[in-house]
């Protein structure tokens, strides 16, 4: 019998890992989410689900500024509705999964695509719950501040894998556009993608076109004003979403929040929801951190790396100064944009992980090892707590 190479068993190993890891993934979502559709039953409820407030949306024919209640509305209506609405959102979490995994194949070229994979599962199963969780300062529903994995919001899990489409089409031109003029093809891809990811929630957008808006800036001053036809052509990729979101504010703030205001203030959201945001925010920053010190040469030469701190930068700073007043302050509706900005950096520290395992660095790669390792034990408790419909704090 002809033994196999070191290279074929890493790939069925991961093959078959990737197989075990759908099938389990799968199946614990389709019982959180079932569990959701029933969570006024106590014996098989769910903490803090918005399955019912968006199946209402979608059915009373206000506040329709999310395709997602249409659709929850709408398969409501059918037979075992909880079953259908639980398989629904499910096949969400997987083309999320899919989604990540383009965009690391982007980012890691060369890489066995059944790895890349399995980082995929690692983006979206132990990230970024905190690496300790300390009840006096972690009281937060997510056991930290900012997560990019977040199950009980309909909204944002329909959003998540378009979004991850409209980073994977922006790599793609984010190094040429400037000398290159984008195709048409990438132009429908990225415009569309955030199109569609807005259509869900309009909160990706608010964060990712100022980012994109700071590095054409940058570039049209390096490239001193050359080739103005190509970044007018770049800008012009916002404008579908932008006006789907003039859109959904005006229908969102004429309905439902006559009370609530847009208001300045520094840390108040994060203080209505948890008594002290400090050390939970920290927390869900250790392990980019952790790989930036190790890879803090790479903002230099790799922009993409780049790109990803600042949009984080940003949706941070919204994160950390906006608000709304009234009934919806505790809703933190400027977190959105952080949940998943944090992902993005958490999928690229995930490639720069991956680059100490080719180059075997020792050290860096024993720290960003148990780093990583802790996010997985905290991810499995946060899973385990939420799938017995207690509160996940």
């Amino acid at each position: 019998m002809k033994r196999l190479s070191h290279q074929q068993k890493t790939y069925r190993t991961c093959m078959f890992a990737t197989a075990a890891l759908t099938l389990i993934y799968t199946a614990v979502f389709l019982v959180i989410f079932y569990r959701q559709y029933y969570w006024e039953d106590r014996r098989i409820g769910f903490y803090m689900s918005d399955t019912h407030p968006h199946i209402a949306f979608g059915q009373s024919g206000k506040s329709l500024y999310s395709i997602m209640y249409l659709a929850l509305g709408a398969l409501d209506r059918l037979p075992q509705a909880g079953m259908w609405i639980a398989a629904y959102l499910a096949l969400f979490l997987l083309f999320g999964i899919w989604a990540t995994k383009m965009l690391l194949q982007h980012l890691l070229p060369e890489r066995n695509k059944w790895v890349v994979w399995i980082y995929a599962y690692v983006c979206n199963m132990v990230f970024p719950i905190t690496m300790a969780y300390v009840p006096y300062f972690g009281d937060f529903r997510y056991k930290g501040m900012l997560n990019f994995n977040i199950y009980h919001n309909s909204t944002y899990i329909g959003m998540k894998p378009f979004a991850l489409l409209a980073v994977l089409f922006l790599f793609r031109v984010i190094k040429t556009y400037a000398e290159k003029r984008m195709s048409w093809k990438d132009w429908a891809g990225l415009s569309g993608m955030m199109l569609a990811a807005t259509a869900f929630k309009p909160n990706f957008i608010v964060g990712f076109a100022p980012a994109i808006l700071v590095v054409m800036i940058v570039d049209f001053i390096r490239v001193r004003g050359k080739h103005f036809l190509n970044f007018l052509i770049m800008g012009t990729t916002v404008l579908p979403g932008f006006f789907l979101t003039l859109y959904q504010s005006a229908a969102l703030y004429q309905t439902e929040t006559s009370d609530s205001q847009l208001k300045i203030g520094f840390l108040t959201a994060m203080k209505a929801v948890v008594k002290h945001p400090a050390v939970p925010l920290f927390l869900s920053f250790v392990f980019p951190l952790v790989i930036l010190a190790f890879a803090f040469r790479d903002l230099k030469t790799d922009k993409l790396y780049r790109f990803v701190w600042l949009h984080m930068a940003i949706n941070l700073v919204m994160t950390l100064f906006l608000y709304e007043s009234g009934r919806r302050l505790i809703h933190g509706n400027y977190f959105w944009g952080s949940y998943f900005a944090i992902g993005v950096v958490f999928i690229l520290s995930v490639a720069k992980f991956d680059g100490l395992v080719q180059r075997q660095k020792t050290g860096s790669l024993v720290v960003s090892s148990m780093v990583l390792g802790a996010h997985v034990l905290c991810w499995i408790n946060y899973v385990c707590t939420i799938i017995k419909g207690a509160k996940p704090f």
